[in-house]
């Protein structure tokens, strides 16, 4: 649990713009709270706390949670992904060919 607070504080660090911490930010950081199982109060100490503790805390990056619907949609995947895909298919493919070629 230790590990996840110092995590979020990284986080709220990171979503400071000259010190200040957006609206829409912060409703963002309680919902990722959530789901990391930080209660909502706690969530809004470890806010203050990072704000103000801001010059000692490293910032951490955060993205969003990979979900079912970003996962399977290839139009999100990269570039390089969707080209890994379509070889590895196209070599399932091709040694099915072979298979019944000369299997």
């Amino acid at each position: 649990m230790a590990d996840k607070r110092r995590v979020f504080k990284g986080m709220v660090v990171s979503e400071l713009e000259a010190g200040f911490l957006r609206y829409s930010r912060r409703e963002a950081l309680l919902t990722y709270a959530a789901k990391l199982k930080i209660p909502e109060f706690e969530a809004c100490l470890l806010i203050a706390e990072a704000q103000f503790h801001a010059g000692d805390i490293e910032p951490i990056e955060f993205q969003s949670a990979a979900t079912l619907e970003t996962i399977t949609q290839p139009e999100s995947w990269s570039i390089p992904l969707r080209l890994a895909v379509a070889l590895a298919i196209a070599a399932v493919i091709d040694l099915i060919v072979i298979y019944l070629l000369f299997g």
